[in-house]
């Protein structure tokens, strides 16, 4: 049976829903219940958690004096998810990763369902979905049900190979259908293998895929197809020192021409790539990091070489044991060929962590301030930059035991504001302010 309080806050939510339709003025809501159990005859268990941000639009009430037009109150949905699991069987529907990054998938989070299964026998597990995508990779946050938004679908199978002394996982996947309701029906099929030895100090990952799409100035029927492919070679030696670690790698990437996926934007366009990296860990509590990166790219009809020097450097401060904080840096040049051009993109990110009440009252502060400077198609250098200042207060109003749920509170709120400049200037400023209750049984509610 649906635990009480679960239910409570469920119903809960349909009378909030039901007062900010009649208020007719949009309200933003919020949901987390988790952990609740869902019997099947006696014979099964589904554990299943739903959370929700979103908010509700009403619909227009007439003018005086004009006919009623055709009006239906909307939900626009920001965060929402509901996850089951029965067995091998889970299902997710909302907000979520949908598959594995790659280069068929760029790993975000989109909009829609999928379902995975673990295949003991063949010591695997496949995955399939549907879900939603916008006109860009960052569309508008807010989802709405009553849209004319376009889907594509697939599916990933992933398993784990016998191979003695490695760790070695294979997997396929496939993806069909576009971005957007206009653009040509896409198709997409990769095959991968990542692999380990030696408690996984050294990592090998090689991964292939070919796209096809209909053509706009061909038949229906005709296809274009492409391919892309990328290798990465990462090793981790082992010190004998008890504060130095480091790992140094190698990458390269190439994407064809007319390579398209509708899983994965930033793999449209000719491009190759080849880096090289060392990372450092001089220090329990610090990292350090170098990467020279060779980049072949297009820009509308042009194409362009470009190389460039990143550094970046983080670390966590504990002076007090109720207080952490976590500054991290990093910063890179690059230089375009013979344009004459040269860009930057920099990033300063500072987290802070305060137990106010010891394993009861939490407060994290999140600050970022980042700057882009790259080329445009007109070859024209765009000048981009974000500030972010995030808060989130969580309080664990009540522990959870054998015998009852627990019970968080939590409350959060961020204020964004993007600019950027190509002979004008333009800004977009976005603040949010969201309350949340969460119950689930002992284990589901937490504190950091």
């Amino acid at each position: 049976m649906i635990r009480k309080t679960t239910a409570t806050t469920l119903i809960a939510l349909l009378m909030v829903t039901t007062a900010f339709a009649w208020a007719g003025e949009p309200r933003e809501l919020n949901l987390n219940a988790s952990h609740g159990d869902l019997g099947l005859g006696g014979l099964k268990q589904w554990n299943f958690s739903l959370t929700m941000d979103g908010a509700l639009d009403p619909a227009d009430a007439p003018d005086k004096g004009h006919a009623q037009t055709e009006s239906r109150t909307k939900l626009n949905l920001d965060r929402f998810l509901f996850s089951s699991r029965m067995d091998n069987l889970s299902i997710q529907f909302g907000h979520h990763q949908a598959a594995r990054q790659g280069l068929l998938f760029d790993g975000d989070t989109d909009w829609g369902l999928s379902a995975t299964s673990e295949l003991e026998p063949l010591n695997s597990n496949l995955s399939v979905f549907a879900v939603s995508a916008g006109e860009a990779p960052d569309t508008v946050r807010e989802m709405q049900l009553s849209g004319d938004t376009p889907w594509y679908t697939g599916g990933v199978w992933e398993a784990t190979l016998p191979i003695a002394g490695s760790d070695t996982t294979f997997w396929a996947g496939y993806v069909a259908g576009s971005r957007n309701s206009r653009a040509m029906h896409q198709q997409g099929y990769s095959v991968g293998i990542q692999s380990g030895w030696d408690d996984n100090r050294l990592r090998l990952t090689l991964e292939r895929a070919i796209s096809r799409r209909s053509a706009l100035d061909q038949r229906p029927d005709h296809k274009v197809s492409d391919t892309a492919h990328t290798v990465a070679l990462r090793y981790r030696p082992e010190t004998h020192l008890p504060f130095l670690g480091w790992e140094f790698g190698a990458e390269a990437k190439h994407v064809g021409d007319a390579f398209h996926t509708p899983g994965n934007l930033s793999m449209t366009g000719a491009r190759s790539s080849r880096r090289v990296f060392l990372n450092l860990t001089p220090f329990d509590n610090g990292s350090l990091g170098y990467s020279y990166r060779q980049l072949k790219e297009s820009y509308g009809p042009h194409r362009v070489t470009s190389h460039g020097n990143e550094l970046f450097a983080g670390l966590t401060l504990s002076p007090w044991g109720w207080l952490s904080l976590q500054p991290y840096g990093e910063f890179e040049h690059r230089e375009y060929g013979s344009l004459d051009m040269t860009g930057q993109q920099s990033l300063f990110r500072l987290t802070a962590d305060a137990w106010l009440i010891p394993d009861e009252l939490v407060y994290r502060n999140t600050f970022k301030l980042s700057r882009t400077r790259e080329p445009v198609d007109s070859l024209q250098i765009r000048d981009r930059r974000r500030q972010y200042l995030g808060g989130e207060l969580q309080w664990q109003a009540l522990a959870p035991t054998h015998n009852r749920t627990g019970l968080d509170v939590n409350l959060s709120f961020s204020a964004d504001r993007y600019e950027s400049r190509l002979n004008r200037g333009g800004s977009l400023d976005d603040y949010q302010v969201l309350l949340s209750i969460s119950s689930g049984g002992e284990g589901g509610s937490r504190i950091w």
